[in-house]
């Protein structure tokens, strides 16, 4: 991500400007990158592993710097960086402008904008992006011990040549890419625990057709651009209903068609009911495959699917109940947005966030 925040960004908008700039990331040669910190960069973008090495070995000093910016900080969150990026902020001055971007807003992530930034401005982004109509939605409620199998048998028998495979925890992904290949699926993972050369191996690999699934969680895959990925598959159901519109989001680009399939246990119901409630239309349930349960119908005027709930011989697909709201999720939202002057970071709400900050932390 510095890498590409760095080439498409700062290059090409400042092209004109006489402006210094350089990117430090690990998994690059330390040599070449201490040799651009000597020229005295006016902007450094940086991971904060890295940047912190070089802040030991005194090639870099942060004492001077006026603008910090924060990007994707859920990300950093997810990979486990957040006690870093609180020392770097430490060492800046004062005296400085902060700002703070996060597609989702966790917890976590709230704190941390409340102690490095000074009387916030919040700015958030417009309502959610509904999936468009070439994308082929569809549910298969399925008991969780089954979903292997499931997934195995989709992809010998429905054409999944370029498929991600979305789960909710680094170790589901690694387990699942470790399935897929003792089956003789090419596969890899991509997760906050792999370094940023191996992340970026694997995207090299699943772009150039050199596997054919990669398994990601939902931060990890954050700025994919993959083109003609033919399938988008939930493992498991996202915690918060706008997850998955940003999944189901790497198929069906640029006027081409894809697939998005769910797979659903008893205890992700409520999950679904939620998705189906945001996107106000009904998943198609795919009960095509030896795995199928009648799931419960959505209760009217309720909530629908109570998660754990015991099938009661319906059928699922019928219309979402009316009048409920997409659970948050205890805090984390979709879409990305920010915070500047003047506003206290919100734990709720649907949507992302980010801080920046109105005046000069300190002033």
């Amino acid at each position: 991500m510095a890498d590409r925040t760095d080439v498409a960004s700062i290059r090409d908008y400042g092209a004109k400007m006489k402006i210094r700039h350089t990117v430090v990331y690990g998994g690059a040669p330390k040599p070449t990158q201490q040799r651009l910190l000597a020229e005295q960069p006016h902007i450094l973008v940086a991971t904060p592993g890295r940047l912190l090495d070089f802040i030991n070995e005194r090639h870099v000093s942060l004492e001077r710097v006026h603008f910090l910016v924060l990007d994707e900080a859920d990300r950093m969150l997810d990979m486990g960086f957040i006690p870093d990026v609180r020392r770097i902020c430490a060492m800046t001055e004062k005296d400085r402008r902060t700002a703070l971007f996060s597609a989702t807003m966790a917890r976590e992530i709230a704190a941390l904008g409340e102690s490095i930034l000074n009387n916030p401005e919040h700015i958030e982004c417009g309502t959610n992006t509904l999936p468009v109509e070439s994308i082929d939605q569809s549910v298969m409620f399925v008991e969780h011990g089954n979903k292997n199998e499931l997934l195995l048998n989709l992809i010998a028998e429905r054409g999944m040549h370029r498929t991600i495979v979305f789960t909710r925890t680094k170790h589901r992904a690694s387990r699942l890419s470790m399935m897929l290949e003792k089956h003789n699926i090419k596969s890899d993972s991509i997760h906050g625990d792999k370094n940023q050369s191996a992340r970026r191996r694997a995207l090299d690999a699943f772009r150039g057709g050199r596997i054919q699934v990669l398994v990601a969680t939902d931060v990890a895959a954050r700025g994919i651009d993959v083109d003609a990925i033919s399938h988008v598959v939930n493992f498991e159901m996202p915690n918060e209903a706008e997850t998955y519109i940003h999944r189901i989001g790497r198929t069906g680009r640029a006027g081409a068609d894809g697939a998005a399939l769910s797979m659903c246990d008893r205890d992700e119901i409520g999950s679904l009911r939620s998705i189906e409630r945001l996107i106000k239309s009904s998943v198609r349930v795919d009960s095509d495959h030896a795995f199928h349960f009648d799931a419960p119908e959505p209760r009217a005027g309720g909530r629908g699917g109570s998660r754990g709930g015991r099938p009661n011989g319906g059928r699922s697909g019928g219309r979402p109940s009316s009048g409920g709201r997409p659970s948050s999720g205890g805090g984390r939202g979709g879409n990305g947005g920010g915070y500047r002057g003047g506003g206290r970071p919100s734990n709720g709400g649907g949507r992302s966030r980010s801080y920046g900050d109105g005046a000069r932390r300190g002033a």
